[in-house]
């Protein structure tokens, strides 16, 4: 997967910055001159590195040269890598000389280095580089050190390199096997430093599955370490969040399933009244009948798909894909309560349904989803926010909807479902909100094309529709005491509320949309 990185470079100390000169041209002010946008990923390492001088070659596509033509701050170059497996694999893959990296397999016995019993901290202190990495403790974790005494010696350890150099960043890597509740520990004690120069990475969410605290198959060696593709993503995570960038608020999400992201296409929207049929919760056993309906009318929709749906109904997402429909995705739960606990339960479903259609489809296919009860609902008040950013961030597009048949909420009936409809559909883009789920869509599908072909509508996926997206709802920012009203007008998939009507709250680029 191609990386897109474009990040300026932050002041650092004065002692730092007498280092950078050997490295990239400084601009006379202490800073380092912004780095390129990085378009590569990493290439196939060489398997023996001889000199402490050499540059990792399996970087030298990473960093490529800036446009002004001169050559990018070579990050790994200074970092001096004090750890176990995962610094051996970086040594021997080429992404870290042997110069500047340390091998310990036990963070207890970190306090000397080497058999003269000399301090580790005495070595560390005359390290030119200014950016220390932890990456110690899988022996612990092997010999039954308890969670709360790795935690305890590697925070001594940081403590003493503070000491030692006080202007060191220093980075603590979480373990990547069998460490979840090491990694717990460890991250309590690295977080609690006041020290905005020392970082917590949790390097398993680059290279396990994070439901099962497992290394993935792919990432692991014969002898169930990382093998070379899980050093590369674990090199691959650090560089795209190198610096102090692990301090940002929403830190961990960036390191969780960092390989799902897209790239939605460019858009040119009809001038003219388009509808967008788009049907949720499927495929399901009436998900063939709306599709021979489409076919009869040569209508493109657009498909939401809920990943609890899919298990033996595979060829229907074929078929949706082979006749030119859009697929989106709709989350794999539609579980609310689990989906928008908090933004990693979010990704961690997201995940699921990704995986599951993306090995049907392939992951060029899938660009697009809708957020289960609209981008902002009454369960998403304290996470909407930030799910929202983070999608956005992967370059995922979603979109809402401004008009619905209802036809998923009790009670309804196909008249109720038309007429809902006409009554809705009165904006130039429409985006309409129908369910391949439900057993009364195939029935009131074709009155319902004709009725918009009646109002002079044509029809496009939403690949060419404007962006549908709800505004956030004043009662979000309303105190706790006045949820209960809130929650009444609040976003459901059955329809539309006072929260998702038109005129208050969608944003299209269309103006008479509202």
């Amino acid at each position: 997967m191609d990386i897109n990185i474009t990040k300026r470079i932050g002041c650092f100390a004065a002692a730092l910055c007498l280092l950078f000169g050997g490295c990239a041209q400084g601009n006379g002010n202490g800073k380092v001159p912004e780095e390129t946008r990085v378009s590569s990923t990493f290439t196939t390492a060489p398997k023996e590195v001889t000199s402490a001088a050499v540059t990792s070659t399996a970087l030298a596509e990473v960093q490529t040269e800036a446009k002004n033509e001169k050559p990018v701050y070579n990050y790994f170059e200074n970092v001096y890598f004090i750890g176990d497996s995962v610094a051996e694999g970086a040594v021997r893959d080429g992404y870290l000389s042997p110069g500047n990296s340390y091998i310990n397999h036990f963070s207890e016995r970190l306090k000397s280095a080497g058999t003269d019993g000399t301090p580790l901290t005495d070595l560390i202190a005359v390290r030119p580089e200014p950016y220390i990495y932890l990456c110690v403790g899988d022996g612990d974790i092997m010999a039954d050190v308890s969670p709360g005494m790795y935690a305890d010696n590697i925070r001594s350890f940081v403590e003493d390199i503070k000491e030692a150099r006080p202007d060191a960043v220093i980075t603590v890597l979480g373990g990547y096997k069998d460490a979840k509740e090491h990694n717990e520990a460890l991250e309590k004690v690295i977080t609690g430093f006041v020290d905005p120069n020392i970082h917590y990475v949790d390097i398993s969410l680059a290279v396990t599955d994070w439901q099962e605290d497992a290394l993935k198959d792919e990432y692991k060696g014969a002898d169930g370490t990382l093998n070379s593709d899980g050093i590369r993503a674990v090199f691959e995570m650090l560089y795209k969040n190198r610096y102090s960038d692990v301090l940002a608020e929403n830190a961990k999400l960036r390191f969780m399933y960092p390989e799902i992201t897209a790239d939605a296409p460019e858009r040119t929207v009809t001038d003219d009244k388009v509808a967008y049929l788009t049907f949720d919760d499927g495929p399901s056993d009436h998900t063939e009948e709306i599709l021979d309906i489409l076919s009869e009318y040569d209508i493109k929709a657009t498909f939401f798909i809920t990943g609890r749906s899919v298990g033996g109904r595979e060829d229907i997402i074929k078929r949706e894909k082979e006749e030119g429909h859009v697929l989106g995705l709709h989350s794999y739960t539609h579980d609310y309560d689990l989906i928008y606990g908090s933004a990693e339960d979010f990704m961690i479903d997201f995940y699921r349904v990704y995986e599951r259609v993306t090995g049907i489809v392939g992951d060029d296919s899938i660009w697009c989803f809708r957020y289960p009860g609209g981008s902002y609902n009454k369960f998403n008040k304290t996470t909407a926010d930030t799910i929202i950013s983070e999608m956005n961030r992967r370059g995922f597009a979603y979109f809402d909807w401004n008009c619905a048949t209802l036809d998923a909420e009790k009670g309804s009936d196909h008249d109720s479902c038309v007429k809902t409809l006409k009554e809705s559909a009165v904006y130039n883009h429409s985006v309409v909100l129908m369910h391949d789920a439900s057993p009364l869509t195939p029935g009131y599908l074709r009155e319902v094309i004709d009725h918009l072909i009646s109002e002079g509508y044509s029809f496009e996926t939403v690949a060419t529709a404007p962006d549908m997206h709800f505004r956030r709802p004043s009662w979000f920012d309303e105190e706790e005491d006045a949820e209960d009203g809130a929650d009444e007008d609040s976003a459901d998939e059955s329809g539309t509320s006072d929260s998702e009507s038109p005129e208050e709250g969608s944003d299209s680029y269309d103006e008479d949309d509202g």
